[in-house]
């Protein structure tokens, strides 16, 4: 329902936006779709949410020789703007590797590393890692830093 509020929300702001802009017209604006996007300034950009957490690890469902899926406890999560993780939550996650110019996964690259260590850690161990909600409304993994 929140969700569905944010979304209505950010429809009628930009709707109403650019109908502003075109009754003020002016040769600077252009309206794509139903933003305003004025030369000489960035488009609005969005950030991702993340999370920077300390978990314990429960599982880990390995599904091919790079996917899995790990079931871990939040022990500690902190972050800028919106953090969806909190202490106490337990939450399945899956890892977002770092893709080459070709669109493959570099084993060796350093970003995914950190995430193939995950995939072997056992039951009770910990890590540090940085967390994002995917539209999917799935976590993904994006980073797991160095202890």
């Amino acid at each position: 329902m929140f969700f569905c509020s944010c979304v209505f929300i950010a429809v009628f702001t930009d709707c109403h936006s650019a109908r502003n802009a075109q009754s003020a017209g002016g040769a600077d604006s252009v309206i794509a779709g139903s933003r305003r996007v004025s030369s000489g300034t960035q488009p609005n950009v969005f950030q991702q949410s993340v999370s920077l957490v300390e978990a314990v690890v429960d599982t880990v469902i390995v599904t091919d020789s790079l996917s899995y899926r790990a079931s871990v406890l939040v022990r500690s999560a902190s972050g800028k703007g919106n953090t969806f993780a909190s202490e106490g939550e337990h939450l399945t996650i899956v890892p977002q590797y770092g893709l080459t110019d070709s669109m493959t996964v570099d084993p060796a690259a350093p970003r995914n590393k950190g995430l193939l260590r995950l995939r072997t850690m056992k039951k009770g161990e910990s890590f540090r890692g940085k967390l994002s909600l995917g539209q999917d409304g799935g976590w993904r993994l994006l980073e797991v830093q160095d202890q």
